[in-house]
């Protein structure tokens, strides 16, 4: 949608070019280090950027989502409005008792209090979105699409490699900060970067991208290999000693960067495997819940059932359609997290 067109835009133009600083005169006497410097701030502000991307992302779906929940309270209010003018009618004529006419009221209220409260949300997230994209936002009544149309992220291809992650702003303003300490980028990366497939087949985590955390426990288990000097000048040069290296905080805050970013996207990895899961057990819940309400109505109208049955069912009902939103929005936040994560899309940037 036109959430993506920006999306796409911000991410194509990732790159500044030394030129087009120096067009602005704002570089015009930094030399290495200090140059390094400012390149480093300005892979931050991208930084900055594609998370306030992500962060409209997630608020527009978090509106789609809380306003499909409102349409369904409102839908539930008007069914449990029926029920107690159904009860209400048949306690009158001495069919049903005062304890069903006040059950039903309980469901009733209780529908009406969920209305107030998602009017309420969807207004906040209208203004929290409004907040976040700086301006007003077009009229959200006419056509809104549905939560379950929105495909913030295309299907992820088998073998992505690791090499997306080098668009990372955050991995780019650490390899800014190495080149002002005199350090070759390339044996940095050779040494510290796992170079590995980070999805397999049909986008889901690599075995490669599991290991590099034990397995699941959550301990950072690779090992850099240092076969040529890291720093080309200064006390540091030709030293090919990982601990000694691991002192300098321009190599820590590389690796801290790094560490960082494969464990981004793996969790993504993770809940995209689990919330696909978790989707399926939802709508398969919400098909039972359907049929529990239908059964229980059918059985409290013939007078084979209490109204306890009904009202429960009705409260279930909702809860399982709900759920079921909830999730799908989980879905959808996960696949603009793992975009985040990705450094802007999966295309090797390298």
């Amino acid at each position: 949608g036109e959430n993506m067109v920006t999306v796409e835009t911000y991410s194509a133009s990732v790159g500044i070019t030394a030129y087009e600083l120096d067009f602005f005169g704002r570089v015009k006497n930094l030399k290495d280090t200090a140059l390094e410097q400012f390149l480093a701030m300005e892979e931050t502000q991208k930084s900055a950027r594609l998370s306030l991307v992500a962060e409209v992302a997630r608020a527009y779906l978090t509106l789609l989502a809380d306003r499909e929940i409102l349409a369904i309270t409102e839908e539930t209010l008007q069914n449990e409005e029926k029920s107690y003018a159904l009860v209400k009618q048949r306690a009158n004529e001495g069919i049903a008792t005062q304890l069903a006419l006040a059950q039903a009221r309980t469901g009733l209220e209780t529908a009406r209090a969920n209305l107030a409260i998602y009017r309420r949300q969807v207004g906040q997230d209208m203004n929290n979105l409004v907040m976040l994209v700086g301006g007003p936002m077009p009229n959200m009544d006419a056509d809104t699409p549905a939560l379950g149309t929105q495909q913030p992220f295309p299907g992820l291809p088998t073998a992505i490699s690791s090499q997306v992650l080098l668009q990372r702003p955050d991995i780019l303003a650490a390899e800014h900060i190495l080149i002002g300490a005199h350090a070759s980028i390339g044996s940095a990366r050779a040494a510290f970067f796992p170079a590995i497939s980070l999805t397999a087949n049909a986008g889901v985590m690599s075995a490669e991208l599991g290991d590099l955390f034990d397995g699941g426990f959550g301990i950072w288990t690779f090992s850099p290999n240092i076969s040529l000097p890291i720093f080309t000048a200064g006390r540091l040069q030709a030293q090919l000693d990982v601990a000694t290296l691991r002192k300098e905080s321009s190599i820590a805050g590389y690796e801290k960067a790094i560490q960082n970013a494969f464990r981004e996207v793996a969790d993504a990895l993770v809940a995209q495997d689990t919330y696909g899961e978790q989707l399926t057990a939802q709508k398969a819940n919400l098909e039972a819940n359907k049929d529990y309400y239908s059964i229980a109505r059918n059985r409290y109208e013939q007078g084979l059932d209490n109204y306890l049955t009904m009202l429960d069912a009705q409260r279930s009902l909702y809860s399982a359609r709900q759920q079921y939103v909830s999730t799908k929005l989980a879905v959808l936040v996960n696949q603009v997290n793992l975009y985040k994560a990705l450094g802007g899309g999966w295309k090797d940037k390298s």
